[in-house]
């Protein structure tokens, strides 16, 4: 069968964004689209292409309970991702902090991760701020999320300065799926 586009709508608008580039990324799941871009999180009716919601990208990682100073730290490089078998949805980014008076990025930043309550992305989401690479003396960037069968993957590269064309190592994260989608999430067996 030929597919067809049964509907299409205007997601964020870049007056609604930060930064350059905006890191565009959307998932579809049973009844939401749900958009993650650099200063936005927002959820739309896939049926009707209507705005559900649109907070801010720091206002979606504070209200999954992690703690981010908005005067001194940004964040970047958004993912998500629905997993229909278990009925969840998967989100993550990076923090970065920088220098005051030089306005370069610091190493020892985090990677980002929250998993949802249920199946819709507005009943609630569990967060974690996770060590982006265990010496602190890199900078994790361009973080990558995956889901299979057994569990949910994240991947950083990871850079000995912002200057850096190519990454020193690479932080590989597994954690077991089921750690994540019973009613307290847990990275214990990460």
């Amino acid at each position: 069968a030929t597919p067809f586009v049964n509907i299409n709508f205007t997601g964020t608008t870049q007056s609604a964004l930060y930064g350059e580039p905006p890191d565009t990324m959307g998932f579809v799941g049973n009844n939401q689209y749900v958009q993650f871009l650099n200063g936005t999180f927002a959820v739309y009716d896939k049926a009707t292409g209507s705005s559900i919601t649109q907070i801010s990208d720091i206002n979606f990682w504070q209200s999954a309970g992690v703690s981010i100073d908005e005067n001194s730290t940004a964040v970047s490089d958004p993912r998500v991702v629905y997993d229909p078998s278990t009925r969840h949805w998967f989100a993550s980014m990076v923090d970065f902090e920088q220098d005051e008076f030089t306005g370069e990025i610091l190493p020892g930043n985090h990677i980002l991760f929250a998993v949802s309550h249920d199946s819709n992305p507005l009943n609630g989401w569990s967060g974690f701020q996770i060590t982006g690479e265990p010496s602190g003396t890199t900078i994790c960037d361009f973080p990558r999320l995956g889901v299979d069968s057994h569990g949910v993957y994240l991947i950083t590269d990871n850079y000995a300065d912002e200057t850096a064309l190519l990454p020193t190592n690479m932080t590989i994260l597994s954690i077991p799926k089921a750690d994540l989608v019973t009613a307290t999430p847990t990275l214990s067996n990460m």
